[in-house]
């Protein structure tokens, strides 16, 4: 498929997206991973968030967690 360009971050049913773009956004794989501190973005234990890449071609399935 085509290169990550950014990721949107959400938290809870009514969370606005976050979006992460970037040069180190593309070029990231298993040695070098994306990490970033959102400030003012701290979920309650119990919270859903989602995580999505968004390339050329839309954005792609997003990967679901809860926090403990």
């Amino acid at each position: 498929g085509s290169p990550v360009v950014s990721y949107s971050i959400s938290a809870g049913p009514a969370g606005a997206p976050i979006t992460i773009e970037g040069l180190d956004v593309i070029h990231a794989d298993n040695a070098h991973p994306v990490t970033r501190s959102i400030s003012g973005f701290s979920p309650a234990p119990g919270t859903a968030v989602s995580v999505a890449a968004l390339n050329v071609a839309g954005d792609g399935k997003p990967a679901v967690v809860v926090l403990k």
